[in-house]
């Protein structure tokens, strides 16, 4: 936000408004860096797999 107030439109009040800076805090989890890169994505790769055998062994089966 790059626009500067200072005067309330709400109570009328000139000169009353100033920023109060804004803290941030990011938080990180302790499993982060333990995993090698791109492990997390073969696992759901892997269980997709499985899932897509099972819908198609479905599908053949409803067909038959």
């Amino acid at each position: 936000m790059k626009e500067k107030l200072y005067d309330c439109k709400n109570c009328n009040n000139d000169e009353s408004l100033e920023r109060i800076p804004q803290l941030t805090r990011i938080l990180k989890s302790p499993n982060v860096g333990k995993q090698k890169p791109g492990s997390l994505v073969k696992e759901y790769i892997e269980e997709n797999k499985k899932i897509l055998k099972q819908e198609k062994k479905q599908r053949i089966d409803y067909h038959d």
